[in-house]
């Protein structure tokens, strides 16, 4: 097993290029630096922390494995990558939830060898599931948590560069007061952040909901 990682020609839609990495688990998320190398992130296996974020840095072509990085969270349980971007200096910016604590959202130099910065958010339930870059080099984190009101909602935090200061944050129960969760986030024009997931209205069962926030 592991992960299978292929590249294909955007026009005519024939692979390219792949590999198989035995070292990893489940592969969820991948990016493509200005240097052109492909970061893929997911997780991996460990007997003593059952699973870990997992990230590795392939050449152009998929045929080096450059770097590589494992985190294992403080309640060494699951721990679970969701998506990633990389920044136009190189740095790669994860973010994710370590079972227990709630999510993490970390920025790593762009070789993997150093973190560079970090920040949780310490509520047991609460994910990370998409991050997205702004135009000041911080990033906006949308994921879900458990607010009290409904079994699940979305929340939406704008971090500054440094991970170090939350410049704004908005949370979004549904009329339902069901399980609503956002999937991705991206940046627009004009600094609009896009926010698109689910939620379970009064007498629904699932309806897809997209939001424009200003930045």
């Amino acid at each position: 097993g592991g992960w299978a990682v292929r590249r294909y020609d955007f026009a005519t839609g024939a692979a390219m290029t792949s590999t198989v990495y035995a070292g990893g688990y489940l592969a969820d998320a991948i990016a493509v630096g200005a240097d052109g190398a492909i970061v893929v992130a997911g997780e991996s296996w460990n007997p003593g922390s059952i699973n870990d974020w997992h990230l590795v840095r392939f050449d152009q072509t998929l045929g080096i494995s450059l770097s590589s990085r494992t985190y294992n969270g403080p309640g060494n349980n699951v721990d679970h990558i969701m998506d990633i971007e990389v920044a136009p200096g190189g740095t790669i910016l994860v973010g994710g939830y370590e079972m227990g604590p709630g999510w993490r959202i970390t920025r790593y130099s762009p070789t993997l060898s150093a973190v560079v910065a970090t920040a949780s958010y310490p509520t047991p339930g609460v994910w990370a599931r998409g991050v997205a870059l702004d135009a000041c080099g911080g990033c906006y984190v949308a994921g879900e948590e458990n607010s009290g009101v409904s079994s699940a909602d979305w929340r939406i935090r704008r971090y500054n560069a440094a991970l170090s200061t939350i410049l704004a944050s908005t949370l979004f129960t549904s009329p339902g007061a069901g399980n609503d969760t956002p999937y991705d986030v991206i940046t627009g024009i004009n600094g609009r952040v896009f926010v698109v997931g689910t939620d379970y209205a009064a007498g629904t069962w699932q309806n897809i909901r997209i939001h424009k926030y200003d930045g």
